[in-house]
């Protein structure tokens, strides 16, 4: 993203060109928003299901249910997560880090040239 914004800010370049990086800039931004507030989306309900188990009428269910039931909690004590290549989670916090990054990485290259 800093090297398209970089590129798409360089006076060389003809106005053309410079919206077809922004474009493509935006199109870069959009694709990692939406792979990470989906990945948001897998924390927050896995969040969700050891308090829905909890808060279920599980005291009405059969003593092999029960024992289910706390298997769910015990796994769901640790939330499910999606990652990218072992590297970051996919997060919207992920995303702002991202965004921060390649800000600071075109402000840096903005200012060598």
């Amino acid at each position: 993203m800093s090297l398209s914004a970089l590129q798409a800010t360089s006076g060389i370049i003809n106005t053309q060109i410079a919206m077809r990086h922004a474009a493509y800039i935006i199109a870069q931004l959009l694709h990692l928003y939406i792979a990470c507030w989906l990945g948001q989306q897998v924390i927050d309900h896995s969040d969700r299901v050891y308090t829905s188990t909890y808060r279920g009428e599980w005291y009405e269910s059969s003593p092999k249910s029960r024992k289910l039931l706390n298997m769910i909690m015990l796994r769901s004590t640790s939330p499910c997560t999606l990652t990218v290549g072992k590297l970051m989670i996919l997060s919207l916090p992920s995303f702002s880090a991202v965004v921060r990054a390649s800000a600071s990485y075109f402000t840096v290259l903005r200012s060598v040239r």
